[in-house]
């Protein structure tokens, strides 16, 4: 993606269901905007995952 000019990011693996050629995929942690469907809704956290600043 990062190559299409789309950025990158890390994805996980939550469950695959082969029989119905289905994959739920997501992510914790920092992401790239520009691919939001819709206007993204950004907020300050004083903590994230369990680091400051």
């Amino acid at each position: 993606m990062d190559l299409l000019g789309a950025g990158g990011m890390f994805v996980e693996f939550f469950s695959m269901n082969f029989d119905e050629d289905f994959m739920l995929m997501g992510h914790d942690g920092p992401s790239n905007i520009n691919m939001a469907a819709g206007k993204p809704r950004l907020q300050h956290l004083e903590v994230h995952h369990g680091k400051s600043g």
